[in-house]
């Protein structure tokens, strides 16, 4: 199962400006994502089949672990009640890492082997100029979006799903008898945002 008792469990790891904090903060949204995504006959409601798998590979590069938690189908979920830009962006970002790829070795994100996969997400992770794309900001001007970008905002989805989930929350050492009113050692007033 995914969520339930994990309610907030993600915030101090996605910054309270990212479009999935506002989901994890929402119970009932929670409380129906738990009942539908561990069903056998599951099918993407926002992305297409080719996102989901690209999800589901850059999702278990980034936070290994993260398929028992169903977060490629629990972000899917949550891209079906997003606003428009957000889901633009998101799509966007999962494009950039394909596209990045492509280039890279003629293959979609999901088809590289574990070496290059690694490869790519260092690069992205570690490097401000790879592939310059524009990007209007709210003035109309065009700022530039680069991989690292994709990379942060792919991330910061993955991530707090995962530690929403009942996998990622027993990481953190959730045991269910239990809820941290803070987590120890986490005394950060700007929870890391």
């Amino acid at each position: 199962m995914l969520l339930g008792a994990g309610v907030g469990a993600a915030w101090p790891f996605v910054a309270a400006s990212h479009p999935i904090h506002k989901h994890l903060t929402n119970a009932d949204t929670l409380a129906r994502a738990d009942a539908s995504l561990a069903a056998a006959d599951w099918k993407p409601q926002f992305l297409s089949s080719q996102q989901s798998e690209t999800l589901l590979a850059l999702s278990e590069a980034i936070v290994p672990g993260s398929a028992k938690g169903n977060v490629h189908r629990f972000i899917d979920l949550l891209l079906t009640v997003d606003t428009p830009e957000n889901q633009r962006s998101f799509v966007h970002s999962l494009n950039a890492m394909d596209q990045e790829a492509a280039s890279r070795w003629g293959k979609a994100f999901p088809l590289l082997g574990a070496e290059h996969q690694k490869l790519l997400l260092t690069d992205a992770s570690t490097k401000d100029s790879l592939r310059q794309e524009g990007k209007e900001d709210s003035s109309g001007k065009q700022q530039p979006l680069n991989l690292r970008d994709h990379f942060e905002n792919l991330k910061g989805w993955i991530s707090g799903a995962y530690y929403s989930s009942e996998a990622g929350m027993t990481e953190l050492g959730w045991t269910g008898d239990r809820a941290f009113e803070t987590f120890p050692g986490c005394t950060h007033p700007d929870n890391h945002s």
